[in-house]
């Protein structure tokens, strides 16, 4: 019995240092990736802290000191995965971090579903285009706020149009095509084919990963896939569904059109023309 107790008494005593290397580990992780990263101070620091936490205990506790040697860009994929605020055919919107900036992509957003980010922590929103599913959350937007609107200069004018609003946001223009920086972030940019005033596609270089928005584009090319070889993650559309009968309205035909949108098809098409990387993350939206 007092042997049982003994026992007893050496695997609680094992757990606790366990708990205690875990608690350790995950205090300098979060410390070192809030230093590596400063955008994640924007980020919920309760669910930072059980999110790596979580990650840790699928190690054994003499292996679990290898987390912290896993490079940092990886450690921040997996705290920080793209956050789809909308994500429907009729509304899109979604949330990247990078180091030091916390961003939307388009802001397909009604007055309710506003609610579901916290603007005031908003550094960027970055637009493609004037199609009100990718910009109408500017109506709902804190004026206030010290967050920059990005889009090319086409398509500010046009939003202005639809959504007078919108000038009393603070904007940043650019040509398509060409590359320019927010803070130290290189933005690189390439036209897309699609029917409205000027679509525009994105992609985000802060030195530790490449981050690719392409949306609302009917063909793709090989300019299309050199922009998307070399990214760590990738948002592409996949709209419709070829195998499904076509409903032959105006509306219908346009989406299925080459200055439409991607079907399923298609888009998987686009990834198997990428180079490999094992550690790519594709996300699919606006299906």
């Amino acid at each position: 019995m007092e042997q049982s107790s003994l026992d007893a008494g050496k695997i609680k005593l094992r757990r606790d240092r366990m708990e205690d290397i875990y608690a350790h580990i995950c205090a300098d992780t979060v410390k070192g990736i809030l230093e590596f990263a400063p955008s994640l101070q924007k980020v919920n620091r309760v669910y930072l802290e059980k999110n790596i936490k979580n990650r840790l205990k699928s190690f054994d506790y003499r292996l679990g000191t290898r987390f912290l040697d896993y490079s940092k860009s990886s450690i921040f994929k997996a705290v920080a995965p793209i956050r789809f605020i909308e994500n429907t055919k009729h509304a899109i919107c979604a949330q990247i971090l990078t180091r030091s900036l916390n961003c939307l992509f388009d802001i397909g957003l009604t007055k309710e579903s506003i609610g579901y980010i916290d603007c005031c922590d908003i550094d960027c929103v970055f637009i493609t285009h004037d199609h009100l599913d990718h910009c109408s959350g500017l109506e709902f937007f804190p004026q206030d706020t010290k967050t920059i609107f990005v889009a090319n200069k086409p398509t500010r004018d046009a939003i202005f149009k639809q959504i007078p609003v919108a000038k009393k946001l603070k904007w940043q223009t650019f040509k398509t095509g060409e590359d320019f920086k927010i803070q130290d972030m290189a933005v690189l940019t390439i036209p897309l084919k699609h029917d409205c005033i000027e679509n525009v596609a994105y992609k985000l270089n802060d030195e530790m990963l490449q981050s690719v928005y392409m949306v609302d584009f009917g063909e793709w090319s090989e300019s299309e896939i050199e922009f998307c070889n070399e990214a760590d993650r990738i948002i592409i559309e996949a709209y419709y569904d070829e195998t499904k009968p076509i409903k032959k309205s105006p509306l219908e035909l346009r989406r299925r059109s080459f200055h439409g949108h991607l079907s399923i098809q298609a888009a998987n098409e686009f990834i198997k023309k990428l180079t490999p990387k094992t550690d790519r993350e594709i996300y699919f939206c606006h299906c």
